[in-house]
């Protein structure tokens, strides 16, 4: 998708709801949703899909919780963020992009 439609403003991706296994087939855990962050190339990632209901094995607080510790391992710690209910923030607009790579990105659509 980042090489089809460029880097991405703003990723939200489900972080809950995550084991056991068998339902990675509709949910993501917060290690695969990381990955998705990178591979997105996301200036910003917003954890959603978590800390509602119990609806698996994993914990209501797991998944986030998960997420912020893997955030810390990493060498550059990514911008994605885990709110809480009703909390809001502000997500910059990306850089403009260069019209040849914005061009490119259009008539790949």
């Amino acid at each position: 998708m980042a090489a089809r439609f460029g880097p991405m403003r703003l990723s939200v991706l489900p972080i809950g709801a995550y084991r056991p296994r068998v339902l990675h087939t509709v949910h993501m855990g917060p290690r695969e949703a990381l990955d998705a962050h990178k591979v997105l190339g996301s200036s910003t990632s917003v954890a959603m899909h978590h800390n509602t209901f119990p609806m698996a094995f994993d914990g209501q607080d797991e998944a986030k919780f998960l997420l912020l510790r893997l955030l810390t391992r990493e060498e550059v710690r990514p911008r994605f963020w885990a709110l809480g209910f009703g909390e809001g923030r502000f997500v910059e607009p990306l850089p403009a992009m260069p019209a040849a790579v914005a061009s490119g990105c259009a008539a790949e659509r």
